[in-house]
């Protein structure tokens, strides 16, 4: 290896992950573990790697025509705090350098702008912000990225903080009146009925609250106006309206002229010679092709699904927790599979993915679990890499032979390949233009635009080996004695790398740890943060393993609780069962088992109240009700993030719930 030396007190350190090269598809960045001195950069091509002070450049040449498998180090100080790579000329995402990064994002008290008499080159304005108290882990400055170009908080007492450590951080930004008025256009465009938004706890409503317009005429004069107050009544500005689009078209689309899209879908009946277009673009036998991607990983697409539906098969160990076997589905899904393409003209244990027995029964939306984008990637949601641009998924459900539909669905759920603010806004609009197309040919059109963009191959080229945009699959089926949910994750390495591999369930406690006192002690000692929504559940627990394998539901009434809980303890309780797979989809939220149930030919899926809304009694507090409506959530979300400015980012803290 060859590496050139540069004489400065902050090197960067540059490896390259493979040496394939993917016509012109962009090459993408790939941030590791960063700390003062030291950032690790990979990506999966050739090319030259360039940096700027902003997304917008002036771009400058790190290293040029550097041969793949080599290693070079240069530079890292405050103007290279972007980075890319050009790649046979195209150009990939710009991806933010940050010196220091926080675990995850601060929780702010308020924040307020003011214009400045006289902008500056960094901005035209002057942007406060005040912490919730414990939560710094910085002396007196701390680095985000707002919009296109990462801006440094101060508390320092110099220009512009007013007060040295007072709490009260400060910076200037660069505030667009356009933004602002498109901002406060998009509240007079709804009716007065509609302007209004539901204030949530996490996922629980608490109240709600007029929208209010961004007064721009006081903040032309000089006035310094809040845009964020951690109130009784929740944001001041910019806070979304749940009724700003049809949930149908945005966030949930689950219309029978879309997922029975002649053109795009394929549907298993009439057996055996089925409905619409076999590997159209949203059929479960194209999504499985796209995501095992054999020209790049080797792996047939038959064997890559075959190997995935074979863990049913026996029982396993996942994090110390033993994962029974379901034998039923070999034998009312493989087996039948099996002879319906060897009627094709397969050979033994081939299947052919073109006649699988899966239906769509919804596109869906998660924009709201993005990551925090202003600070540089942290998220609460994994101990893994954050998902910065939300996902979006393709639900499925299972058919017999007949067509008719198992207590079985399988959700493919895509981590969206976008990593700005200004990546998210542009996304977040897609979305939202669909509500002005009615269902139609036309839609369909610009829904599978949008779909392109993370479920085709080669989607995400810096996930490897498959570069498939997928974050992981989940199946929730009761082909067995109780309801199970399961999910899996694309192998990096090791004998299956390629292949899909069972993983534990996130934020679900192994069911042995049901009414134990271990659990009472894991809720004791995060009661704070778990009743706040910031904690993740742990692999290890007092040193046993804690994160389930797999997540069953013995009951429609089950949820999560411990022995001896007191009153101050009921909330925590209530948001660790809540953000679990099984307390979830079962007696917290009072779901029959799936939120998206299985369908027939020509009918819509059915929906959970709590994605509808629904009011439910607190299974152990008796005396407090939870009410719930997440697609009013997910839509006042979308709303927020499609017409506020990437300066409202600062508020925004990830959910830890994925359901």
């Amino acid at each position: 290896m060859k590496s050139q030396k540069l004489t400065q007190a902050c090197q960067l350190a540059i490896a390259f992950a493979s040496a394939s090269f993917v016509g012109a598809q962009p090459a993408k960045l790939q941030v590791g573990a960063t700390n003062p001195t030291t950032i690790a950069v990979q990506w999966d091509t050739g090319g030259t790697l360039q940096f700027a002070p902003s997304i917008l450049g002036p771009w400058s040449s790190v290293t040029a025509g550097v041969n793949i498998s080599s290693a070079a180090t240069s530079p890292v100080n405050s103007p290279a705090r972007f980075f890319r790579v050009v790649d046979h000329g195209v150009a990939g995402s710009p991806v933010p350098i940050f010196p220091t990064q926080l675990p995850k994002p601060l929780r702010i008290q308020g924040a307020s702008v003011q214009q400045l008499r006289a902008p500056q080159a960094a901005g035209n304005s002057v942007m406060e912000v005040r912490f919730e108290q414990g939560q710094r882990s910085v002396s007196n400055s701390l680095d985000l990225l707002i919009g296109d170009r990462i801006t440094t908080l101060r508390d320092d007492g110099l220009f512009p903080d007013r007060e040295a450590r007072d709490q009260t951080f400060s910076a200037v930004i660069d505030v667009s009146l356009d933004e602002l008025k498109t901002m406060n256009a998009g509240i007079n465009s709804l009716i007065p009925s509609r302007r209004f938004s539901k204030i949530f706890e996490g996922r629980d409503v608490v109240g709600t609250n007029s929208l209010r317009l961004f007064p721009i005429e006081e903040f032309l004069a000089g006035a310094r106006i809040p845009f964020f107050t951690n109130g009784p009544f929740g944001p001041t500005h910019c806070a979304g309206s749940p009724l700003a689009y049809d949930w149908r078209k945005t966030v949930m689309i689950t219309d029978i002229s879309v997922v029975q899209d002649s053109a795009r879908t394929w549907d298993p009946c009439p057996s055996p010679v089925g409905t619409g277009t076999m590997m159209g673009p949203w059929t479960f036998g194209r999504l499985m092709t796209d995501m095992a991607n054999t020209p790049v990983t080797g792996v047939d697409p038959s064997d890559f699904v075959l190997n995935w539906l074979r863990s049913w098969e026996f029982a396993q160990s996942i994090n110390s927790d033993l994962v029974p076997a379901r034998p039923q589905v070999k034998a009312q899904v493989v087996q039948d599979w099996l002879a319906a393409s060897a009627a094709r003209g397969f050979p033994p244990n081939k299947l052919d993915l073109s006649v699988a027995p899966f239906r769509l029964l919804a596109i869906v939306n998660r924009v709201d679990l993005r990551g925090n984008t202003t600070y540089g990637g942290s998220s609460s949601t994994t101990a893994e890499a954050a998902c910065l641009g939300g996902e979006a998924r393709f639900v499925f459900g299972v058919t017999d032979r007949n067509c008719n539909p198992l207590p079985f669905t399988v959700i493919l759920e895509y981590c969206v390949p976008k990593n700005t603010c200004p990546e998210l806004k542009a996304w977040a609009q897609q979305w939202a233009a669909l509500d002005g197309i009615p269902f139609s040919p036309a839609y369909n059109a610009a829904l599978q635009a949008i779909t392109d963009q993370f479920a085709k191959a080669n989607a995400n080229p810096s996930h490897l080996p498959n570069k498939s945009a997928i974050n992981q699959i989940r199946s929730n089926e009761i082909l067995g004695p109780e309801w199970d949910l399961r999910e899996w994750r694309l192998a990096v390495s090791g004998v299956d790398a390629g292949f899909l591999r069972e993983m534990p369930v996130k934020q679900t406690p192994a069911f042995a740890h049901q009414s134990t006192p271990l659990l009472h002690n894991f809720i004791t000692a995060n009661n704070a943060s778990l009743c706040s929504g910031s904690t993740t559940i742990p692999l290890i627990e007092a040193g046993m393993p804690f994160l389930g394998g797999s997540a069953p539901m013995p009951s429609p009434s089950f949820f999560w609780t411990a022995p001896g809980l007191v009153p101050g303890e009921f909330c925590a309780r209530h948001k660790l069962s809540l953000n679990t797979c099984n307390g979830c989809h079962a007696g917290e939220t009072s779901t029959p088992f799936t939120h998206v149930g299985p369908r027939s030919q020509n009918f819509p899926a059915s929906l959970s109240g709590f994605l509808l809304g629904i009011t439910v009694n607190d299974p152990v507090d008796l005396a407090t009700t939870h009410t719930f409506a997440d697609l009013d959530r997910r839509v006042e979300d979308l709303n927020k993030l499609a017409t506020c400015p990437c300066f409202f980012g600062i508020s925004f803290v990830p959910l830890l719930m994925e359901h």
